[in-house]
């Protein structure tokens, strides 16, 4: 196809030589689908309101009739230029119409609000053991809820068993419990909970008063079997591990990690290996690696055998299977679906002897999961993941001559070495790449997660995943015990590494939440150095500078207002938050504190009586009222009806417990029915301006999964 443009004149020297980039392209024209797919993704969940279906559908048809009638010009000696650019439309329009088409799928009643008592009737879809003394987490279908109509009820409920003596998936059962709807953010921006609840079809949390009663035993089929062996692993391990490495191995067994206690959680995460107990492609490789390698192994052995079949190829298939049935055995979730997606496209090109190291391939795997998977997008693990394998799959292409020599020359002491070295560099790289997400996401990156990584990487390689594998033969047989305790000695050396590396000073570096708008600029600057062709890819440098210096000038709110108007909390100094309560919305607190950039444990009840003087401002308290002046602003946080006249009059903002009515004289009023309808509220105050106030119903607007009170 020629690029080139004589028309009317436009021929000239610039055309020519961006016309000539653009053709530089044509090998990486695939690699930009997935990239304005989930484009498209983002416009659909970036919007307030939910669209028609003709208004999505549109979006794609529009440009896809355009693409059909610009090719047959094309074929003619049309602008191919133009259909490049209708065929990127038609991507975006694609990652459009599928988020609109995901969202009508899963489309499903949901609790509209709290029920202190529910006499629930359902079906145990799946169980998951927690900490030690604490039950179980049950998500229950086939629900028959007291109270509720049958077009009301949920399709599925997660509730925590405490008494879970005898629970299996598959029982049928009757339980008293309270139920809520699935919790909104609790501040604007922050992650969304009824997002995530909405796409896995999850209408309501609840807890359990009491032991269920059993209605009738489980069911038969494959998923109940494979529930109940995942959970027959789980009490194995229980059996025969420690406490302490009982939830690392669960999570490695089962792919569910709530057996761990969240101080072990919180070591292993700033250690930076994380990646090592969530169930991600590094597990999945590793079953798969371990199972090519024996496989082949095993057939060498027989050197007619080996001589007369592809013994690689073979290999290959059955690192596939058992990649596969590994997925299955921890559950296939999306995450891990996608990492088993990216595996058998790995192993595939290793069976065709290609080159497994492909962009390609990631492309495919990223755009397959977009198109069946919109939401998956806006999580943390899609956007990592795939940021390190794309990071990787290019530094190893450009590098790949020089590794392919060292290897072949090295002896085996050298090609252990050569083997660290390239674990420290994949680490290396992966936190690089991974950072912008994990600050994103987490307000937090791992600083040492090189040197954690460097020991334990290859522990699981190569002692505790060989061992995972053992236990999944051995345990139907009641001879677990022994390759678990081995899991279990490999998974304390790393909670002792984990523990050690956390300790260390400024292990984890903190930031503030910062806007999805700035992690988007980061991320296309990103992918044009990647995927880009030539030396125009340096363009790219640009967004990625941008993003960041969006990132730097992001400040956090000054105040925040919880949606029950039980808590709220002021940045007075740089390093600490003040909150108002320590027994109200904990969890709220917890999450304001690592939203502001602060580590745990940096926030200071404000006092209930006198004045407190903070670098940004001042906060002085009695029993009816606080009043605080930050930055020339003035705003009182009133808790009694008596003092709502003198703070109206006194204050630009008034924050109140109670309803307010409208002939209050302050600038901005946030009452009790505000928080109620509108959810959490944020505030930025700043010197000589009026306060910039947002609400969490400001920002995500009116879509199926906001479940405001208000509506």
């Amino acid at each position: 196809m020629d690029f080139s443009v004589s028309e009317q004149g436009i021929s000239t020297a610039t055309w020519r030589g961006v016309t000539a980039v653009i053709a530089a392209q044509r090998p990486h024209y695939v690699l930009w689908l997935p990239v304005l797919l989930g484009a498209g993704i983002c416009a659909y969940f970036s919007l307030k309101f939910e669209p028609s279906w003709a208004g999505a559908l549109a979006v794609f048809l529009v440009p896809a009739l355009a693409v059909l009638w610009q090719w047959r010009r094309a074929r003619a000696g049309g602008s191919v230029a133009l259909l490049l650019l209708f065929g990127l439309a038609m991507a975006f329009g694609a990652g459009f119409a599928a988020g609109k088409v995901r969202t009508e799928m899963v489309r499903g009643p949901v609790l509209e609000k709290q029920m202190r008592f529910a006499n629930v009737t359902g079906t145990i879809r799946s169980l998951e053991l927690l900490e030690s003394g604490r039950g179980s987490r049950a998500v229950l279908d086939d629900l028959s809820i007291e109270e509720i109509a049958p077009e009301k009820t949920p399709r599925r409920i997660r509730m925590t068993i405490s008494k879970d003596e005898g629970l299996r998936p598959g029982q049928r059962i009757r339980v008293l419990g309270g139920l809520n709807p699935p919790s909104a953010p609790v501040a604007p921006g922050s992650f969304d909970f009824q997002r995530y609840a909405y796409f896995r079809e999850l209408g309501a949390m609840g807890f359990a008063y009491k032991a269920p009663e059993i209605l009738s035993e489980e069911k038969g089929g494959f998923y109940q079997g494979l529930e109940n062996y995942r959970l027959m692993l789980a009490q194995a391990a229980k059996e025969h591990v420690g406490e302490r490495e009982t939830g690392v191995v669960i999570a490695l067994l089962t792919g569910e990690r709530a057996a761990m206690s969240e101080d072990l959680w919180d070591d292993v995460r700033i250690a930076g290996l994380a990646h090592i107990i969530a169930i991600s492609g590094m597990n999945i490789g590793m079953a798969a690696g371990a199972a090519f390698f024996l496989s082949r192994l095993l057939m060498a052995l027989f050197p007619r055998f080996a001589l007369y079949h592809p013994i690689k190829s073979y290999a290959a298939v059955i690192a596939f299977i058992a990649a596969f049935a590994y997925a299955l055995i921890v559950g296939m979730s999306v995450p891990t679906f996608r990492a088993l997606i990216m595996t058998g496209l790995f192993l595939m090109a290793i069976g065709l002897n290609r080159s497994p190291f492909s962009m390609r391939l990631a492309a495919v795997s990223a755009g397959g999961l977009l198109l069946f998977y919109p939401d998956i997008l806006l999580g943390a693990s899609f956007q990592m993941s795939f940021a390190a394998v794309i990071g990787l799959i290019w530094f190893y292409d450009v590098t790949r001559d020089w590794w392919v020599e060292a290897y072949t020359k090295a002896g085996w002491l050298q090609r252990a070495m050569i083997y660290l070295a390239g674990v420290c560099l994949t680490t290396i790289l992966a936190t690089i790449v991974t950072a912008p997400f994990s600050l994103y996401h987490f307000q937090q990156v791992a600083t040492y997660g090189v040197a954690a990584n460097f020991i334990v990487v290859p522990l699981a390689s190569f002692i505790i995943m060989p061992l995972a594998i053992l236990v999944y033969f051995l345990a139907p047989l009641g001879l677990a015990d022994w390759p678990l305790a081995g899991m279990a000695w490999g998974v304390d050396v790393m909670l002792d590494i984990a523990r050690i590396v956390a300790g260390w000073p400024h292990a984890v570096v903190h930031w503030p939440v910062w806007s999805g708008t700035a992690l988007g600029v980061m991320t296309f600057g990103m992918l044009f150095m990647l995927l880009w062709a030539g030396r125009s890819r340096w363009l790219g440098l640009l967004p990625l500078v941008v993003g960041m210096v969006m990132v730097v000038f992001t400040t956090p709110p000054d105040i925040l207002i919880s949606s029950t108007g039980k808590l709220w909390a002021a940045r007075m100094d740089s390093d600490r938050m003040m909150i108002s309560s320590r027994v109200a919305d904990k969890f709220t607190a917890e999450v304001w504190t690592q939203e502001s950039g602060l580590p745990e444990g940096s926030t200071e009840k404000i006092p209930n009586e006198g004045l407190y003087q903070g670098e940004n401002g001042m906060v002085s308290c009695d029993a009816d009222a606080c009043r605080m002046e930050m930055d020339g602003a003035k705003v009182a946080f009133v808790n009694q009806p008596v003092a709502l006249a003198a703070d109206c009059a006194w204050a630009d903002v008034v924050v109140a417990r109670m309803p307010v009515e409208k002939k209050c004289a302050a600038a901005a009023v946030i009452d009790r029915f505000d928080v109620w309808r509108n959810g959490s509220v944020a505030i930025w105050v700043r010197d000589g301006e009026e306060p910039v106030i947002r609400s969490v119903r400001d920002l995500r607007g009116d879509r199926p999964w906001a479940m405001n009170n208000g509506r």
